[in-house]
């Protein structure tokens, strides 16, 4: 029943049958994982473990799509493995053309991960590259209301007059950004931090 939920949050219910049956699987292994790393780490006594959002997939309950029920049945109880171990089937909607191979915090003991070709399979897609357009009160708002960074802004003067990624990976991921106020104060993120403030919805 969660697989089955999460297909439907993870996928779009208009994708082929072969498609639906490839999420029901690489979600069924993802959450296999983090059972599995949460018992290893000795956290499993927490109420769950796993995040019902984009940090590990999207869970938003029951939902009336019955045809994906076919999918997650025709794959009923299998996983992806490596090596004899449970694979880590990380997923997004879209790659971006990053060669993951490049990033500075690639996983060497899952090469399975870490792809050295650049993928342009996915160029149509929505999310491929976007940009958005906001007001500088209006992000300063939200980065003074993001939990996670709200502490790194009490200092800060007025106005945000620069924003500069000051470092990168060789995948061309941002790994630190400086915002600088008017006083040319800088708060330092890293780019998960930065990312996290405005989440993108692909419609």
């Amino acid at each position: 029943d969660y697989v089955y939920s999460v297909v439907h949050s993870e996928s779009i219910p208009s994708w082929p049958l072969g498609m639906q049956k490839i999420q029901a699987i690489i979600s069924r292994t993802y959450a296999v994982y983090q059972m599995q790393q949460a018992r290893l780490a000795g956290t499993h006594y927490r109420f769950y473990d796993i995040r019902n959002t984009n940090l590990h997939q999207v869970y938003n309950g029951t939902h009336n799509c019955t045809h994906l029920r076919q999918a997650v049945d025709e794959t009923h109880d299998l996983i992806l493995t490596y090596k004899n171990n449970i694979a880590l089937t990380m997923f997004d909607v879209c790659c971006g053309g990053t060669i993951p191979n490049n990033m500075r915090d690639k996983d060497t003991s899952k090469p399975y991960l870490c792809r050295k070709e650049r993928c342009l399979f996915c160029t149509a897609c929505p999310a491929y590259q976007w940009k958005e357009d906001m007001h500088e009160k209006t992000f300063l708002q939200m980065l003074h209301a993001a939990p996670h960074i709200k502490h790194k802004f009490k200092t800060f003067s007025g106005s945000i007059t620069d924003i500069k990624i000051t470092d990168t990976d060789k995948a061309g991921l941002a790994r630190k950004v400086k915002v600088y106020d008017k006083k040319k104060h800088a708060v330092t993120l890293t780019g998960n931090e930065f990312r996290l403030v405005t989440p993108r919805k692909i419609k």
